[in-house]
């Protein structure tokens, strides 16, 4: 959750452990989203749209 720039740096340092990495934003083109493997854009101040 959260997808600027520390979130681009998290999921960069992430993939290289090998993990599979989901971004989560309420906008679309985030920075974070352009590394990870699947991204999803939702409200976040939404409960029930959060992913399970």
């Amino acid at each position: 959750m959260g997808s600027g720039e520390l979130g681009k740096e998290f999921v960069i340092s992430a993939k290289r452990l090998g993990c599979y990495v989901v971004s989560c934003e309420s906008y679309a083109g985030a920075p974070a989203m352009q590394v990870a493997d699947e991204c999803s854009v939702f409200s976040m101040l939404n409960e029930a749209a959060l992913p399970t």
